[in-house]
């Protein structure tokens, strides 16, 4: 089995799943809407803006955003859930796709995205998958650019989903699900930031007991090194 296939859906059933488990759709959506109109305000999205969606899953925030910007690249691993993202983002000409895999970020070119995101992957990654990741948007993003995501460690609004991938877990240890939870610390989280080159900008990690967000800049000069720039 490709590593990425489990990322592949077939039926709209199996897509919600992916995306939502057991949440129901209606609160998806309503959630996904949310996460738009606060991404416009936290990454002070301009209409000469170009941005950046990683794993954009059916489009939901993408179709939000793409109106409000002069770009928005949505790359993903998984195939069905790009043709999804055009489907919802059909008529948006300055909506774009691409696909990656195992070289994370480094098909993207350097410099070329004032704002990011990655919605809900994050919470899927060990530390050495967020950092990858997070160098490579050290490197796509413009000076001052803005990143925005989200990452899972065990707190009171979470221990009932570690209880739930943990049972699963154990019992098919050979078929473990890349689409199991992740958990990591907000001190980990901090220490990948800047390891990656990138700063945290004013509060912007937060642990609401369970679930981590972070905002992100590349700073405009004195952090990143050449290396960081060429790998």
């Amino acid at each position: 089995m490709n590593e990425y296939e489990p990322w592949e859906w077939r039926t709209e059933q199996e897509m919600q799943d992916a995306l939502a488990g057991s949440m129901l759709r209606t609160e998806y959506l309503q959630d996904r809407l949310l996460l738009a109109s606060r991404l416009l305000l936290l990454l002070d999205i301009r209409a000469h803006h170009d941005g950046l969606e990683v794993g954009p899953g059916e489009g939901i925030v993408a179709a939000s955003i793409a109106p409000r910007c002069r770009s928005l690249l949505c790359a993903d691993i998984s195939r069905s859930f790009l043709n999804k993202t055009a489907e919802t983002c059909v008529g948006q000409q300055n909506v774009l796709y691409s696909v990656i895999g195992d070289d994370f970020l480094d098909s993207l070119p350097s410099a070329a995205f004032d704002f990011g995101y990655a919605a809900n992957v994050f919470v899927h990654m060990d530390a050495y998958g967020i950092f990858h990741y997070l160098h490579g948007v050290a490197r796509v993003l413009r000076p001052g650019g803005r990143f925005w995501f989200n990452a899972c460690t065990i707190g009171v609004n979470t221990i009932d989903l570690f209880r739930t991938f943990a049972a699963a877990y154990r019992a098919a240890p050979k078929g473990r699900n890349p689409g199991y939870l992740r958990w990591n610390d907000i001190y980990t989280i901090r220490q990948l930031i800047r390891e990656a080159g990138l700063h945290e900008c004013e509060d912007g990690l937060i642990d609401d007991g369970g679930g981590i967000q972070a905002l992100v800049t590349r700073p405009y000069r004195g952090t990143l090194s050449a290396s960081s720039l060429t790998t």
